[in-house]
C-alpha cells in the first residue's frame, strides 16, 4: 500500500478551506451537543428531583425495560422513573403501588392489595349506579358545575355535601368513588364514567 496517498489525502484536505471549515464547524456541533446533553441530563435529574415527595405513594402506571412511569396519587402527575433497587423493580408491574421513603422507593404490598381488590366489574358498578341514582335529588344536580367535599366515610357509603353552604348531601356508594380520595378532597362528578373524582 502506497502511504503517500494518505499523505497526499491529508494534506489536499487541509488545503481545500471549504473541508476544513466543514470539519470545524462538525467538531464545534459535536461537542455543543456534549454539553446539552449533559446539561438535559442535569435537568431531567432536577425535574425528577420535585416529583419525589417523602412519605408519598405513587401508582404504577407503565413498566419499561430501564424505567416506570409513577403517577402520583395525590397529584395524578405522571413522571418516568429509573431509580429503583434491582429487586424492587423485579416486583414491579402496572398498578403497583410503590413509596418513596428515605430517599428510596419501597413496595406496599398491603396498599397495594387494598387497591387492586378496589377494582369492581362493570356490573357491580351498574348496580352502584342504580342506587346513587335513586338518591333523592340525584337527577336535579349540575354536576357540570358542581363540586363536593365529603361529609363522612364508612366502609360502604360516603356522604358528600354540595351546594351553597354544603346544605345538601347525597349518598354515594364508595365503589363510585375513586380509591385515593381523602377526607380534605375536593371532587367532581365523570357523567361519562359515573365516577366521583378528585379536582
Amino acid at each position: 500500500m502506497n502511504l503517500d496517498f494518505f499523505n497526499n489525502l491529508v494534506n489536499d484536505v487541509k488545503s481545500n478551506s471549504f473541508t476544513l471549515q466543514f470539519i470545524n464547524e462538525l467538531t464545534k456541533y459535536l461537542n455543543n451537543t456534549k454539553e446539552n446533553i449533559a446539561d438535559k441530563q442535569i435537568m431531567q435529574k432536577n425535574d425528577i428531583e420535585k416529583y419525589r415527595k417523602e412519605d408519598n405513594l405513587y401508582i404504577v402506571v407503565e413498566k419499561c425495560l430501564n424505567s416506570a412511569y409513577l403517577q402520583d396519587v395525590n397529584t395524578d402527575m405522571i413522571f418516568e422513573e429509573t431509580s429503583f433497587s434491582d429487586d424492587l423493580f423485579d416486583l414491579l408491574h402496572n398498578d403497583v403501588v410503590v413509596r418513596f421513603k428515605d430517599g428510596q422507593y419501597v413496595y406496599e404490598n398491603e396498599i397495594t392489595n387494598e387497591w387492586l381488590n378496589s377494582f369492581i366489574s362493570i356490573e357491580e358498578h351498574n348496580y352502584a349506579l342504580q342506587e346513587l341514582m335513586c338518591e333523592p335529588n340525584f337527577s336535579k344536580i349540575d354536576f357540570a358545575n358542581t363540586t363536593f367535599s365529603i361529609d363522612s366515610r364508612d366502609d360502604s357509603y360516603t356522604i358528600l355535601k354540595y351546594g351553597e353552604s354544603n346544605q345538601n348531601t347525597l349518598k354515594v356508594p364508595n365503589k363510585l368513588i375513586d380509591y385515593w380520595v381523602n377526607d380534605n378532597s375536593i371532587l367532581g362528578y365523570d357523567e361519562e364514567n359515573n365516577f366521583f373524582h378528585k379536582v
